[in-house]
């Protein structure tokens, strides 16, 4: 076996930190990418402060660990939840309620020992069962997460149902079928083939554990209100007023991976609103230390942290693009979605809106995701050629034939297109040159604006025809991204389904390197001949934060860290 190795802050909504691209199910990975920002001191202890106030935009779409797709529901999880490992500043993963990790040698075992003494913040025994049991129920609830985090796992196709092209079980679902079992400590899990981000998995906020009990007796409604939301985390929920305030208190029952001598803070306020203008006044009064949801006009006016500034932008390995619905008469064209792909000039779109804090986006998968040998897999797509060209009026003209050839000269007799945007960071201004993008090949385009609570939840039951999304990498693996294309996956608002791309993705479930990044290479080149979506920009994450503000961080996989906030 082998060892594994005062009044207002502001924390960042990481949909609206990632110019406002709505979060997708890709979105919710732990990963271990961390960079970051500004880590406490470790030669002296913060100041303590009895409360410090995080926004997070609007309404989280849920507190279930299993029902969470998107960044703003999963920061709050990595508060008050602790899973198996857990993420440090330096970007290393670590073990967090596991005591200690080992794989076999044939990468297929995994072993994990919990640490002694864990509770609830109930005060009642936490044991490996609460794993096991958690890791069953996202199968119970056929989780759209589930796949993404525990397709993996030996026996998932049984605990699935064996599920067809669509994703639709075939048989009977049996969540015990999944190869994790528990015995006093230890939690193990066997694989259906070895996969080296394992422990990247094992950090998901979505596979934090939840108490059977609790869940059991109150249904969903349990993780609705303080009585019954039981969790193992630095923080426990104390109220929660949707529309307006959630607030957390220290867990005095914690124990875990987290220097509880370092967290110090003993409540954290998080103000639900997703309004950049509010936010930005509360900084600019004192009375915020960081805020992620900046307006869009104040961003050129900024000065950099790099130049001694309180204004960060650091990468992020994430892509805003254009959702499309499969099922749409219109959409369901290949030839139209390519021709809308092509009808975008994402220089000019990035110019325009996202100036100095994004890059054009000519693929699915963008910078900070490495291929089998250490190169950036973005380097090596469609054989080093990449797929789309920067050459703005030839593809323009690529469109407008494209259009004629589906039936649709000029854009005549092509229905009106509606695409949703939520109402915050990027997005509606990413709709507007949309709109008037395709306008130019004759393609009427009409904006729904919406809040990003109801895009989540209309990217997950398929309400739009369009939509501003996109994804981020929870870890370095591009599938991360991909899988979300799957037919049948929970990230797949697009109802997409082709049994080639499938086969691919199943192609690279090996634990051989250069045979698994080759389906991955094969996978996206699918995707992007089939304009699965339509590639905008690989945003930055951006806030603003206080210089007396410490012990935060924020990861390239759009996660903020708390847990050690501390003034002074």
């Amino acid at each position: 076996m082998k060892a594994i190795k005062r009044k207002w802050i502001a924390a960042a909504l990481a949909l609206a930190c990632l110019a406002g691209c709505g979060g997708t199910a890709a979105s919710v990975a732990s990963g271990d990418a961390t960079v970051a920002t500004t880590a406490t001191d470790e030669t002296a202890l913060p100041q303590a402060l009895s409360v410090l106030t995080m926004q997070l935009g609007s309404d989280p779409e849920t507190l279930d660990p299993a029902r969470s797709t998107t960044l703003d529901s999963a920061n709050l999880l990595l508060t008050m939840f602790e899973p198996l490992m857990i993420e440090t500043e330096d970007g290393a993963l670590t073990p967090g309620q596991a005591e200690s990790c080992t794989v076999s040698e044939d990468g297929l075992t995994w072993t994990l020992t919990l640490r002694q003494g864990l509770k609830w913040s109930d005060g009642t025994a936490l044991t490996a069962k609460d794993f096991e049991y958690s890791f069953k129920r996202l199968m119970d609830l056929a989780s759209p997460r589930a796949a993404a985090l525990l397709g993996m796992i030996d026996g998932y196709d049984a605990a699935a149902g064996y599920p067809d092209a669509n994703g639709v079980p075939t048989g009977t679902p049996d969540p015990d079928a999944l190869n994790v079992t528990a015995e006093g400590r230890t939690l193990t899990i066997v694989l259906a083939y070895p996969y080296e981000n394992f422990a990247s998995v094992l950090a998901s906020p979505v596979l934090s554990p939840v108490q059977q009990a609790t869940a059991e007796e109150n249904g969903t409604a349990w993780a609705d209100a303080p009585e019954t939301y039981i969790s193992n985390g630095p923080y426990c929920l104390q109220e929660w007023a949707p529309g307006d305030h959630l607030l957390v208190a220290r867990n005095p029952y914690y124990s875990g991976g987290w220097d509880s001598a370092r967290i110090v803070t003993d409540q954290l306020y998080f103000l639900l609103t997703s309004d950049a203008a509010v936010a930005y006044t509360e900084y600019n009064s004192g009375d915020a230390q960081l805020v992620c949801s900046v307006p869009t006009s104040e961003i050129p006016s900024l000065t950099r942290s790099e130049e001694g500034g309180d204004f960060y932008l650091l990468p992020v390995t994430g892509t805003c693009w254009l959702t499309m619905d499969f099922m749409s008469d219109t959409l369901g064209d290949a030839r139209v979605r390519q021709a809308l792909s092509l009808a975008i000039d994402r220089a000019a779109l990035v110019d325009t809106v996202w100036q100095e804090i994004g890059t054009p986006a000519y693929a699915l998968v963008g910078p900070g995701v490495t291929d089998a040998d250490g190169t950036p897999f973005a380097a090596n797509a469609n054989g080093g050629e990449g797929y789309l060209s920067d050459d703005a009026q030839a593809n323009l003209e690529k469109a407008k034939n494209l259009l004629a050839v589906a039936g649709y000269p000029e854009g005549v007799g092509l229905p009106a297109l509606t695409c949703a945007a939520a109402s915050t960071g990027y997005s509606p201004a990413v709709a507007e040159y949309v709109k008037g993008a395709f306008a130019a090949v004759g393609v009427t385009l009409n904006i729904k604006t919406v809040t990003p609570a109801e895009l989540a939840d209309g990217l997950t039951n398929h309400a739009f025809e369009m939509a501003v999304s996109g994804g981020v990498c929870g870890w370095d693996d591009p599938a991360c991204l991909l899988q979300n294309f799957a037919a049948g996956d929970g990230g797949n608002a697009g109802q997409i389904a082709n049994g080639r791309f499938d086969a691919a993705l199943q192609a690279s479930c090996t634990g051989d390197a250069e045979t698994r990044f080759a389906a991955l290479h094969r996978a996206e080149d699918i995707a992007m001949e089939n304009a699965f979506v339509i590639p905008l920009a690989y945003p930055q994450g951006y806030w603003l934060q206080d210089p007396g503000l410490h012990g935060v961080w924020y990861s390239a996989n759009g996660y903020w860290h708390l847990q050690y906030a501390a003034l002074g």
